[in-house]
């Protein structure tokens, strides 16, 4: 019950964005910084990052992680933020979902069909 409903938030947090405010899901070509390097900075849609990721490492397991604690400090690492509940970070490989899920966060494994999905049914505005 518990993996099943964790599998459910994974998917609707990879289509959401980070933070209070709703934006697009579809990745936007940059002309400046990549997603990921945008994100220690900012707020991003999850699946811009999953999509960056999955371009340059396709056989790596890409996870979505939810801080299910009141605060999860993640300073120390990429994203070198700290969150508080609910706030969502990606994680690329298993090493880097432990050392997420030992700070606080949960994670659950995101496969590249999910990403291509939220981007063909952009509903929202991009940033």
């Amino acid at each position: 019950m518990y993996k099943s409903n964790l599998k459910r938030l994974v998917k609707i947090f990879i289509a959401l964005p980070l933070g209070v405010s709703i934006l697009g899901f579809s990745s936007p070509t940059f002309a400046g910084d990549a997603p990921s390097k945008q994100f220690i900075k900012r707020d991003l849609p999850l699946s811009w990052i999953l999509d960056e990721w999955y371009r340059k490492n396709p056989n790596i397991p890409l996870y979505a992680c939810v801080c299910t604690k009141v605060y999860c400090d993640n300073s120390q690492s990429w994203p070198f933020r700290s969150f508080t509940i609910g706030g969502v970070v990606p994680a690329l490989g298993s090493y880097n979902k432990n050392q997420t899920e030992r700070i606080g966060f949960v994670c659950g494994q995101v496969d590249a069909k999910e990403i291509e999905a939220i981007k063909e049914h952009p509903v929202l505005e991009n940033p």
